[in-house]
């Protein structure tokens, strides 16, 4: 049962991770040298601005290991707020999730049952912990959230890479000594003593025009774990501009997840209802704490 639940919620979680104008892609020109941190004010002053976001349809491909499909799917996101999402397959209601700063609720309609837990959840869902800001960043490419997440806000470099401008985050100093001298008691003694987060690294890439992202590549040490995000054909909805792809790639020690979801019929700032509710005669699901 929790198996169940930790595919779609990893869906839900793509699809709450993102009007028509003309798509802008990466221009090849010159690109002067920049600080990191004047690259991050800038992707700040970019940051997505809008109230309410919504994809009334997208495609999504879920593939683990072998095991490949694909499902529909619809996202609203009250900014700041709570965002809910439904999946579907061959136009069949699979799930559908509500998810705000302290609470996750999910109705799943193949087994007839439901979550109504904390947000905490979710690290035992998944496997790690996720914050509504860090999900409503990735889902909408919002650097500046991603960036200044305090898991990951430390100190950064700035080089170019691709024609892009890349961000790439620093270890603590004690780690890194330990790394580049291949001690591996010092790097667990290390990882016994320190909070996680200090043994998560990032490289953003960031378009040097428009400031917005293009790819993140993280790692966790720890966890002996990576991820890959690329984001893709973005068009400007309102006053920003918001991808149409979103590529996620995870790689643990024991599997290999791959999904992809192409966004259509997207807008910002239209009057929506973000009302949830459970059916009546569905049992409720408890997640195992352990």
């Amino acid at each position: 049962m929790q198996i169940k639940y930790k595919v779609v919620i990893g869906v839900l979680m793509i699809l709450a991770f993102a009007s028509c104008s003309t798509s802008r892609k990466l221009a090849n020109y010159e690109i002067k040298p920049m600080s990191a941190n004047k690259i991050v004010r800038k992707v700040t002053r970019e940051a997505p601005k809008y109230k309410t976001y919504e994809i009334k349809r997208s495609a999504i491909t879920y593939q683990n290991s072998d095991k490949k499909t694909s499902f529909t799917g619809q996202i609203k996101i009250n900014r700041d707020k709570c965002a809910i999402v439904t999946i579907r397959k061959m136009n069949m209601p699979l799930a559908r999730g509500y998810i705000s700063h302290d609470s996750i609720k999910m109705v799943n309609y193949f087994d007839k049952n439901y979550i109504n837990d904390e947000i905490d959840v979710l690290k035992f869902l998944i496997g790690f912990k996720l914050e509504y800001s860090t999900l409503q960043a990735l889902l909408t490419a919002d650097t500046e959230l991603i960036l200044s997440d305090t898991d990951i806000d430390r100190d950064k470099t700035a080089t170019i890479d691709s024609s892009q401008y890349r961000i790439d985050s620093q270890f603590n100093r004690k780690v890194d000594r330990a790394i580049e001298k291949g001690k591996e008691r010092k790097l667990s003694k290390l990882m016994q003593e320190m909070d996680d987060s200090e043994f998560i690294n990032y490289s953003a890439w960031i378009d040097p025009q428009l400031f917005i992202i293009r790819k993140m590549f993280i790692t966790d040490i720890k966890k002996n774990q990576t991820i890959t995000i690329t984001y893709d054909d973005y068009k400007k909805i309102g006053r920003s501009y918001f991808p149409q792809q979103i590529n996620l790639e995870v790689t643990t020690k024991y599997e290999n997840i791959k999904l992809s979801m192409k966004m259509m019929r997207q807008a910002v700032n239209k009057e929506k209802i973000f009302s949830f509710n459970i059916p009546e005669k569905y049992d409720e699901f408890q997640v195992p704490r352990n």
